[in-house]
Parts: structure tokens; C-alpha cells; sequence
């Protein structure tokens, strides 16, 4: 597979979103992403934002790179895992080692109250 070229990060990210916001729309308030793809694919990484009261959801969860936080339903990182399985699928052709995209679960409202965007420099 060629490199991506650095937009279609953006169009991938965009198909994500379509596809998270058809399948679990009452779950996902955003979805974004982030990275210097232009130097190397592995910097992009993707948000998904839940809808919710802060203390029932994840914070800075990455089902792929740790073990599933204590304290939540198994019901919610079921659905979680099967959201990150959807995002995958649409970088699947059209990306290196989409199994290893970095996407991050966290809640929208602890985003807002956290300042943001700023919440993700911290």
C-alpha cells in the first residue's frame, strides 16, 4: 500500500464519524482526530467523545493499548470495543496498520469542563 496522502486523514476520520453517529448516535457526541500524518502515519490519532455524566464513562480510554477500566458496565466497553472495531473497518483499505490506529475514548462533558482541546495537551 502507497502512503496516505496527509487529507485523507481527514476524509477517513469524516466516513468514521458517519459510521459511529449512524450506528451508536446515542453514545457519540464527537469525533476528531489529531496528528503530523505527513511525517508518519502512526501520529494520527482519533477522539470519539461520549455522551453522558463524566463519572459513568471512560476517561482517556484506549481500548487497544490497555486494560478495560474498573468501575464501568462490561455493557459500555462492549459498545466501546465494537466502536473502535467500526473506525478501524473504515481506514481497513486506505491506511497503514489501521489495527494500530491510536483512537481514544473519553467523556464530552469532562472535554468541556477540562478546558477543551486544552484537556488533550494536558
Amino acid at each position: 500500500m502507497t502512503a496516505p496522502i496527509p487529507r485523507s486523514a481527514g476524509i477517513l476520520t469524516g466516513q468514521a464519524r458517519a459510521v459511529l453517529l449512524e450506528r451508536f448516535g446515542h453514545l457519540v457526541e464527537a469525533v476528531f482526530s489529531y496528528g503530523a500524518v505527513e511525517i508518519d502515519p502512526a501520529h494520527l490519532v482519533l477522539w470519539v467523545l461520549l455522551k453522558g455524566p463524566a463519572d459513568g464513562l471512560p476517561e482517556w480510554y484506549q481500548p487497544h493499548r490497555q486494560p478495560r477500566p474498573a468501575g464501568l458496565p462490561a455493557e459500555l466497553l462492549d459498545t466501546v470495543d465494537a466502536m473502535r472495531a467500526a473506525v478501524v473497518d473504515c481506514f481497513r483499505d486506505h491506511w497503514p496498520d489501521p489495527d494500530e490506529l491510536l483512537i481514544g475514548f473519553d467523556s464530552a462533558e469532562r472535554v468541556r469542563d477540562h478546558g477543551g482541546y486544552q484537556y488533550f495537551r494536558g
